[in-house]
């Protein structure tokens, strides 16, 4: 029987407030679930982490419900964590102060890395990227171009009908302008798409899709194929979940489309120390591992488990697929083990 993995990193999801209303983010299919005034505090994750050197490998901060730079402490929180194993970074959609931003590009250490969410150029981006303002990005754009770092900074761009045409001319604004690492990822499969007139395109050019992520026929289900250990996450809110499934489990999610069933409680970094969080989820995955799926809890049982894989029709349904293009020779991209 297979035991669980230590933990290598955290996935923080800082806040509910964010000013684009994407068709796929959860957040927007529930804003009226959403409390925007919803914020991690650094006194919460101080407590809850308080040797960040020595408990955590990997931090990223990429909200399910909200922009980790909308949080009040995001300068604060981040800082915090600069001492980690491994690295530290945020995911964002681009759009804040100048000042913001150069404080992050004057502090931020080699071993952190800013992701931006852009998916497109001035007259795209705003298509899937809803209330994106482009002068804002382009505010951005020039500090990166202008300003000395240490941090690495990637592009991500996720492809669409409406933009893949410019993938090569994003990529040579990227490097330019000194982006780091331009990443092409491939949108998602969803209803978001056709209630938004939205529309993927397949791209064998830039992706090699891997057998798993073709439609499967589930023939039998042999044992959970758990991955707490791998990424757990903490939700706005504190709670903290094995594995980012769970995130949606903090309260009655209309988009999300499976039965919730047995979830786990709402254990949340305020009541617990971490060793004892540890603890509890390290039991969870064991348990999952050695129970059998049918004792899971219903969305480990929808995503988590052996099947057998066939392709039906040759029609690929590629959830995650991606490219990173290094376009800084002198600098090593922080690879897909501690990539989100």
């Amino acid at each position: 029987m297979r035991e669980p993995k230590q933990i290598f990193g955290w996935n923080i999801d800082l806040t509910h407030q964010c000013l684009l209303r994407c068709p796929g983010c959860g957040r927007t299919q529930d804003l009226d679930l959403i409390n925007p005034r919803t914020h991690l505090t650094l006194e919460a994750l101080s407590n809850f982490f308080t040797n960040p050197k020595e408990q955590v490998a990997w931090m990223e901060f990429e909200g399910c419900f909200g922009d980790p730079i909308y949080n009040p402490e995001f300068h604060e929180i981040a800082e915090y964590f600069f001492d980690v194993k491994k690295g530290m970074g945020a995911v964002t959609n681009g759009m804040h102060r100048n000042d913001f931003w150069e404080r992050i590009l004057e502090t931020w250490p080699e071993t952190s890395r800013l992701m931006l969410s852009i998916d497109g150029l001035q007259d795209t981006n705003h298509i899937y990227r809803v209330n994106s303002k482009w002068e804002s990005i382009q505010r951005l754009f020039d500090i990166i171009a202008t300003k000395k770092r240490k941090c690495q900074i990637e592009w991500k761009f996720i492809v669409f009908k409406h933009n893949v045409h410019q993938i090569e001319e994003a990529q040579a604004l990227a490097e330019k302008i000194g982006v780091d690492v331009f990443q092409i990822k491939q949108a998602r499969q969803g209803d978001y798409l056709k209630n938004n007139n939205l529309e993927r395109v397949q791209l064998d050019k830039y992706f090699h899709h891997d057998e798993k992520w073709f439609n499967p026929i589930s023939e039998e289900i042999l044992e959970p194929n758990c991955h707490t250990g791998d990424m757990h996450h903490i939700t706005a809110y504190g709670n903290y979940r094995p594995c980012v499934n769970f995130v949606h489990a903090d309260q009655n999610i209309k988009s999300w489309p499976h039965e919730i069933g047995k979830h786990l409680p709402n254990y949340n970094i305020r009541d617990y120390s971490f060793e004892e969080m540890n603890k509890l989820f390290f039991k969870f995955s064991k348990d999952n591992l050695q129970n059998g799926i049918e004792n899971a809890p219903n969305l480990c049982q929808v995503f988590c488990k052996k099947i057998e894989t066939k392709t039906i029709n040759g029609s690929p349904n590629c959830a995650i697929n991606r490219t990173r293009i290094q376009l800084n020779p002198n600098i090593q991209p922080f690879g897909e083990e501690n990539a989100i």
